[in-house]
């Protein structure tokens, strides 16, 4: 009984190793007019680090096969590691198909994804806004429009994490910690960007003046692209 159980152990972890090292493909259009070179990238101690690269053809086509180091976040697109303007996370644990569509500051998912993948794109595509007006610099927004916003958001944030079902548990722990993150991140980045007026401190948001940072500077935030 014991050498059978333990011959079950062995078994089922040999099935797990050989399931994580499948290899993932990844399948994109784009227009080669505009972008000339995608990139495929893996987190590394909070920064980004290319692994790979594809040139579009004629049709706008390029592909990757890579066999995931871990299991978590990857970026694809034509930025690059130190301005990540044009660079999407995508979630790979190995044996799935990515298929999207490529722009120089957007993407959409095509055809068949995993359901890590189109998780991940509905949360994009709901803090896409936001996203935007808190990474890019200039632009018409200041704290006037942006502030509100932030505490609009904020309080949609719990229904958006309790919603996530995707069968993967690594992914359905993970997916709350990204949604904080990134809303935290966005929000602190848009302080830093050049605007046409600034806050006082008594014009400051709630989220602003109760903000703690400690919560967020854990080993954590080293799964993330911009977490360095």
């Amino acid at each position: 009984m014991i050498r059978k159980t333990i011959l079950l152990l062995v078994t089922l972890t040999c099935s797990i190793v050989a399931f994580a090292q499948q290899p993932s493909n990844i399948t994109g259009t784009t227009d080669p007019s505009k972008v000339k070179r995608v990139g495929l990238f893996k987190v590394l101690n909070g920064r980004l680090k290319e692994v790979a690269t594809s040139i579009p053809d004629a049709s706008g086509r390029f592909a990757f096969r890579f066999t995931p180091e871990y299991e978590g976040l990857y970026a694809v697109g034509s930025g690059n590691a130190q301005n990540q303007q044009g660079l999407f996370r995508f979630y790979f644990k190995g044996n799935e198909e990515l298929n999207l569509k490529l722009s120089q500051n957007d993407y959409e998912l095509t055809g068949k994804n995993s359901p890590e993948n189109e998780t991940l794109y509905a949360w994009d595509k709901q803090s896409k806004t936001f996203r935007d007006k808190g990474t890019t610099p200039g632009g018409m927004s200041t704290y006037v429009d942006f502030f509100p916003e932030v505490e609009e958001f904020k309080g949609k944030l719990e229904g958006i994490k309790k919603k996530v079902k995707t069968g993967n548990p690594n992914f359905d722990k993970f997916f709350p910690e990204l949604v904080d993150y990134d809303f935290a991140y966005y929000a602190i980045s848009y302080l830093y960007m050049p605007r046409t007026a600034h806050p006082s401190k008594e014009e400051m948001s709630d989220f602003y003046t109760q903000f703690n940072a400690d919560r967020y500077l854990t080993t954590e935030l080293l799964k993330f692209p911009y977490g360095y």
